[in-house]
């Protein structure tokens, strides 16, 4: 889908988180990385680097099929800045839902346009760590 200047980052960026909790929803890790730049960097919430969207992809079935098989993740709040044209970034947080319990995630990502197609190109998540 391609965007108009007026819109760019911050409805891609709407666009992308949508599909990212769709694809969890399903477990499916094509789908999860199919919003996704072909060379994207991803540091999950424990800081393991996945480089590349085929990595991507194989890292989500494993954990869709073991760690987090048949949780669901819920996207709390999308912030999005237009950096440079064609250039931005997404802060998300979101909530993991598992036989765990609840785990609440804080992500940043950079999207850039391709072809007029914005993708992810570098993604890190965390839990944010609470003092006393």
């Amino acid at each position: 889908m391609s965007y108009d200047a007026a819109m760019n980052a911050d409805m891609a960026a709407h666009e992308i988180m949508s599909k990212l909790q769709a694809a969890w929803l399903v477990g499916d890790g094509d789908a999860f990385a199919s919003g996704f730049t072909h060379d994207a960097d991803f540091i999950n919430i424990v800081g393991d680097v996945v480089r590349g969207k085929v990595q991507i992809a194989a890292h989500h079935d494993e954990i869709f099929a073991s760690v987090y098989k048949g949780s669901t993740m819920r996207v709390d709040s999308v912030r999005a800045t237009e950096i440079a044209p064609g250039v931005g970034t997404i802060e998300a947080k979101a909530t993991v839902i598992s036989s765990f319990g609840e785990l609440a995630t804080h992500a940043l990502a950079v999207i850039i346009e391709r072809n007029e197609n914005w993708a992810i190109r570098s993604f890190q998540n965390m839990v944010p760590f609470a003092l006393g």
